[in-house]
């Protein structure tokens, strides 16, 4: 069953990529019932990242947050660092994206801290990208080319 769901979750992933957003909505949909019948918290946390993301491209910021919002305590729940700082650093996106800039800052910064904890450069630098974006959108330019 865990097999079954892991393999909707990479179709939808694929159709993300070719950017057919309703059919990987309905993918990640599937794989995500599919985790919580099994109550396997981390993929739940995962698959729970991704479905956001696709209403927020779809142009549902207030549902892609109210998702990610309850996702955050499966995520800490789950124990699993990695899922926890990505539900932490979307939420800093999505308030950006909102123009909420002070208080994505504290979730771009608290998501900084768990990836460099984790020692995941790629993720860390994503993120300080992140937080130098949201340093130019306060008008602070000194500070955001600090994290460029």
């Amino acid at each position: 069953m865990v097999r079954k769901a892991e393999l909707v979750q990479l179709k939808g992933m694929f159709f993300e990529e070719m950017g057919e957003h309703d059919e990987s909505l309905n993918l990640y949909n599937q794989a995500n019932k599919i985790f919580k019948k099994l109550k396997l918290l981390k993929q739940i946390a995962i698959s729970n990242q991704k479905i956001p993301h696709i209403i927020r491209l779809k142009g549902d910021r207030d549902k892609s947050m109210e998702i990610l919002k309850e996702t955050l305590p499966i995520s800490e729940k789950s124990q699993s660092r990695k899922a926890i700082s990505s539900v932490i650093g979307s939420i800093g996106v999505i308030l950006w994206l909102m123009g909420q800039h002070k208080e994505s800052l504290k979730y771009t910064e608290k998501s900084l801290e768990i990836v460099k904890e984790m020692g995941n450069k790629r993720s860390y630098a994503r993120v300080l990208n992140n937080i130098g974006s949201v340093h130019y959108m306060l008008g602070e330019l000194n500070l955001s080319q600090d994290y460029y």
